[in-house]
């Protein structure tokens, strides 16, 4: 469980901007672009910042019709690249959360607790940490991906302006706030202008973004790297290679079940961010699959399977069998195995063994409909 605490308070973090100003995560998968005006725009607009260059950006918060103005984050775009990095500033001692991505890799660490680092590498290009490690870059990638469309041309302080809508229907995010915010584009770069959406309130919150153009060596090359050796280490596989990347059975719910969407897959490679004797280390990979409600009530499906022959596996399952307050025959892939559950958990704990391969994990649903979802689990051709 001290893996989930760990993605909550520090990973997260690194989507508090979205949070501000009500930007939800995407769902992985292919699709082409919803636009409402003519395709071709959106090519227009990848050339627009390919030549040499850095975007240099401020997002800059206001509240309702108050007059003071928060600088929350800043971001630098290498445009003949696609090269981002961010840095969403703390407040207090929260240290600020830095960001930086080149298509197949995205790193993760805090000024105030560099100890805790993230990468992860192999990136699909449809998946969601693609889109949310780069606030200047996030919504066209949503709309190359049929997240999100082009609704009209508009004005913006006179200037002209895309209006961009989300592709999701309404209801509240984790901070209570609207799915449907007015996301503000510039016709030639595709690049955001502002961002208006309402707290848990009703009171709105506008988030303008204004930028300059800097030199290709405006700023240090490293600036765009990560060099680091970090204390948490994934690859992001795309669903299709699940099966060939894992060193062990595989177990999907399919893209998606009932309300529940994957919102990608992880191979954990590394874990010791709370030190080197942390049961969190992983001297054997872990593949993790998160599936969110998209209703408005929320709720999660975590999923996570590794090797039941490795010797972590084996204490685990044990700590599971130790701690059940119930167990059940569930078939899963047409084989009938043991399930365990902390029914009085929630969300309800579950674990359970099938053909070599350990299935954990937690999810918001009743006990029968944690065993109704067990038993949709389907293997994967490897």
């Amino acid at each position: 469980m001290k893996r989930i605490v760990l993605l909550s308070g520090v990973l997260f973090a690194a989507v508090s901007l979205a949070a501000v100003i009500s930007v939800p995560r995407f769902f992985p998968g292919d699709g082409a672009s919803k636009a409402s005006l003519d395709g071709a725009l959106i090519g227009d607009a990848r050339a627009a910042w390919s030549d040499p260059g850095i975007v240099h950006a401020r997002f800059i918060v206001r509240v309702g019709n108050s007059t003071s103005l928060t600088v929350v984050a800043e971001e630098w775009l290498k445009k003949e690249t696609g090269e981002t990095r961010r840095v969403e500033f703390g407040t207090g001692p929260t240290g600020d959360d830095i960001t930086v991505q080149n298509g197949q890799m995205v790193a993760i660490w805090n000024t105030k607790h560099p100890e805790v680092s993230y990468r992860a590498t192999v990136l699909s290009p449809t998946d969601p940490w693609v889109a949310d490690a780069s606030t200047l870059l996030r919504f066209k990638k949503l709309i190359d991906t049929g997240k999100a469309h082009v609704q009209s041309t508009t004005t913006l302080n006179g200037n002209p302006a895309l209006l961009v809508k989300f592709d999701i229907g309404p209801g509240p995010d984790m901070t209570g706030a609207s799915f449907t915010p007015d996301i503000f584009l510039d016709p030639e770069s595709y690049l955001p202008i502002e961002i208006r959406s309402q707290d848990e309130s009703g009171t709105t919150v506008t988030m303008s973004v204004t930028s300059e153009e800097l030199p290709s060596n405006g700023v240090p090359a490293s600036w765009f790297t990560f060099s680091g050796s970090p204390s948490i280490s994934q690859q992001r596989v795309a669903y299709q290679n699940l099966a060939s990347v894992a060193q062990f059975p595989v177990y999907t719910l399919g893209v998606s079940y009932q309300t529940f969407v994957l919102t990608g897959a992880t191979y954990d490679q590394r874990d010791d961010s709370a030190g080197p004797e942390a049961p969190s280390v992983l001297p054997h990979p872990r593949l993790w699959l998160p599936y969110v409600a998209t209703t408005a009530s929320g709720g999660m499906i975590d999923l996570a399977e590794r090797d039941a022959s490795t010797d972590q596996a084996a204490a685990e399952l044990a700590a599971y069998q130790g701690e059940a307050t119930s167990t059940g025959s569930v078939t899963i892939g047409g084989q009938a195995v043991t399930a365990y559950y902390l029914a009085d958990a929630q969300p309800i704990v579950f674990a359970a063994v099938v053909n070599g391969t350990l299935i954990s994990g937690k999810a918001d649903l009743s006990l029968p409909e944690v065993t109704a979802m067990l038993g949709a689990l389907q293997r994967m051709n490897n």
